[in-house]
């Protein structure tokens, strides 16, 4: 028997193509479109409705999008929440609705002999919403207080903070799930008009996953959805972002703190940027895996921190870049100073090609792993169908990912990190962190009432 050589780190095969699997796709009278894959490996189904209206819609009342969803599956005009909840529950399965900046969903799932249910109780839910005065009031409280405690948190404050410097003025200033002010304001008749206004078949995608067949579920699909009438779908411009034309210092004051959170942050990239397989990649080397250049400095030879991660939020309108850590009082301004270095660094240096290759197979070799459920699955086919992808969209881009070059990660870094002007936000104890940031620029402090 061959003992293995320990001093040496084994090599990897080569990995296995990767397909992302093919559904079959229907349009109702109404519009709505439907997809049905089908996988006959379990006995189980879901369903996943996406209706592409997202926080993004919230028009002057954050959180209102959010909490709509949410409200969706806490009952319909005939049945309480509790009493849906059972009834999935009693089936094997989830019931479940939410929202993201971009799109709202609902979720259901069962055993699939119990599918005809499933899909019933999912169209009464988003036909006959139920919108209880008891169920909004008893979630804009839960969200009220959950803002309570944020406020303790200083990565939720590093955030906040974020937001509201890059985004002064345009719905992605809030928080997705409302503010202080806001949740006051929303009612069951806000929440029924804002549902009537933009929760409707236009646009929107009927995901159905697991063990059935077209012939016996679409007919059923069509019972309870054809008859959902749209309404005249109003056009949406959203403000252009905010220009950002020199960085900001802003600290969030927390007087106990014993630890900062930093953000290092800049505009970002929509979902559909071209040059997003080079960014990937580019974002991965500098703080996107525990093998980083930042969590090798920061981590591994600073001992400043546990982690710190960088990404691009992608979304259908450009979102954002951040660098994020939470690092000792002390060492504040050393880490900032570290984080602004790597980024420049990338901008100035190709990467090592063995580095590079690395994290190209670090990447293609977890793709899959993306894909894995069902459930994953009709997120993805959601995010294809939102903004507007072919069906070998996921296939292309783990190809791509695969071939990106050096000189590809340093044009990357060059258009889309910005260093220079990147806003620095630090949520910590003022008194140890402001003379430290002042090497940076004239920090300023956030006022913080009234969050």
């Amino acid at each position: 028997m061959n003992t293995p050589d320990r001093n040496q780190i084994p090599k990897g095969k080569t990995p296995d193509p990767f397909v992302f699997p093919q559904w079959q796709e229907y349009t109702l009278i109404n519009g709505l479109t439907v997809v049905i894959l089908e996988d006959h490996t379990f006995p189980t189904i879901n369903f996943r409705l996406m209706v592409p209206a997202g926080g993004i819609r919230d028009f002057g009342i954050p959180g209102l999008t959010s909490l709509t969803a949410e409200l969706i599956s806490r009952g319909t005009v005939t049945l309480e929440g509790s009493a849906i909840a059972a009834e999935i529950e009693s089936y094997g399965g989830r019931f479940f609705s939410g929202c993201q900046w971009d799109a709202s969903f609902v979720f259901i799932s069962s055993l699939s002999r119990y599918q005809s249910r499933a899909l019933e109780l999912l169209a009464e839910s988003i036909r006959q919403p139920g919108f209880r005065e008891k169920e909004v009031s008893f979630l804009a409280d839960q969200r009220l207080n959950n803002l309570k405690m944020n406020r303790d948190s200083t990565s939720w404050l590093a955030g906040y903070v974020s937001n509201k410097v890059l985004f002064p003025g345009h719905p992605f200033e809030n928080p997705i799930n409302g503010t202080s002010e806001s949740l006051t304001k929303i009612s069951p008749g806000t929440v029924r008009n804002h549902f009537s206004r933009w929760f409707q078949p236009t646009g929107s995608l009927l995901i159905v996953m697991g063990d059935t067949h077209p012939d016996k579920i679409l007919p059923q699909i069509e019972t309870h959805f054809a008859s959902w009438c749209p309404e005249p779908w109003e056009p949406h411009q959203i403000p252009p972002l905010p220009l950002i034309r020199h960085n900001q210092i802003v600290i969030a004051d927390k007087p106990d703190a014993v630890q900062s959170s930093i953000r290092v942050t800049h505009h970002g990239i929509s979902r559909k940027n071209p040059d997003l397989p080079a960014i990937i990649v580019m974002n991965t080397l500098l703080g996107g895996y525990f093998g980083s250049r930042l969590n090798l400095k920061l981590r591994e030879e600073k001992g400043f921190t546990y982690g710190v991660r960088s990404a691009f939020s992608e979304r259908l309108f450009a979102g954002f870049f951040t660098v994020a850590t939470d690092v000792r009082n002390s060492v504040t301004g050393e880490a900032i100073r570290e984080i602004v270095h790597e980024m420049k660094y990338m901008q100035t240096h190709l990467p090592d090609s063995k580095v590079l290759s690395n994290v190209r197979n670090f990447l293609v070799g977890r793709f899959p792993s993306d894909f894995e459920t069902n459930e994953q699955l009709s997120q993805a086919i959601m995010d294809l169908k939102l903004y507007g992808f072919d069906e070998q969209y996921f296939t292309r881009l783990r190809n791509q990912i695969s071939r990106i070059t050096a000189d590809q990660v340093l044009d990357a870094a060059r258009k889309y990190l910005n260093p220079d002007q990147a806003c620095i936000i630090v949520a910590g104890k003022a008194d140890d962190i402001e003379a430290q940031l002042s090497e940076f620029g004239n920090p300023v402090q956030y006022d913080l009432t009234g969050i």
